[in-house]
Order: C-alpha cells, then structure tokens, then sequence
C-alpha cells in the first residue's frame, strides 16, 4: 500500500498495521515458517500474522530473498540476473545457482511442490 501500512485479515480478526515507523517502503514479502518476511529499503523484518508485530529478522541468505521454501528449508535468492537457491547447511547457507543471464518476474510453488519461474526468455519449471 502507498501509505505505509497494511491489513491483516486472520484469526484475531482484521488488523491495521502502520509501517511507517520500521520503513516507509515494502520491496517484497515471502512467507517463512510460521511468520512473513518483509524485505524493506531499511533491512528485513518479520510479521506475525496472528497478533501483528513486526520486529527485525536475521537473514542468513547472502543475496537479495525472494521466496523461501519452508518444506525444504531453502531460500530463494536473486543477484543481478542470476536465480539461486540457498538451502541451509549447518546454520549457514550453500549457494546453488538455479538460472543466470535471466530476469525472473514470477516464481510459484504449485501442489507438488515444483518451482516455477516466469522469466523474460520464456517458462521454467524447477524440481
């Protein structure tokens, strides 16, 4: 939203949430286990949907996160035009490229559990 804040249809209810005092711009959300993930031009954060705090999140992906993979524990990471998975080992993260010299506009788990990624060349699927 253009003013800052969001609202959170859940369990308690609808909540009004203004963001404005952690970070006036919101670039992505991802869902991570049990909480969503804000990249914002002032870090990461996270939100718990049931009571709607926000707090600083620790991010331990090297790259700019665009969705993470609860089932598998892996982040989905994009740097320049490359896509990457980063999967956690031992408290850190491996970095595996996925594609390079691609702009990936869409990326969507389907029922399965595939990946699939919209990109500028075309349609991938990833399993």
């Amino acid at each position: 939203m253009t003013d800052s804040s969001l609202i959170i249809k859940g369990k308690a209810g609808t909540i009004h949430k203004s963001f404005s005092n952690y970070a006036p711009e919101i670039a992505n959300m991802f869902s991570v286990s049990g909480y969503f993930g804000l990249e914002t031009d002032k870090g990461y954060f996270q939100l718990n949907a049931d009571n709607g705090s926000i707090s600083p999140a620790t991010i331990w992906a090297r790259n700019r996160v665009v969705a993470y993979d609860t089932s598998q524990q892996v982040y989905w990471t994009s740097s320049q035009r490359c896509l990457s998975r980063e999967p956690k080992v031992m408290n850190n993260f491996r970095l595996d490229t996925v594609l390079e010299d691609v702009k990936v506009a869409e990326n969507l788990f389907d029922r399965d559990g595939d990946r699939w990624l919209g990109t500028n060349t075309g349609l991938y699927k990833y399993f």
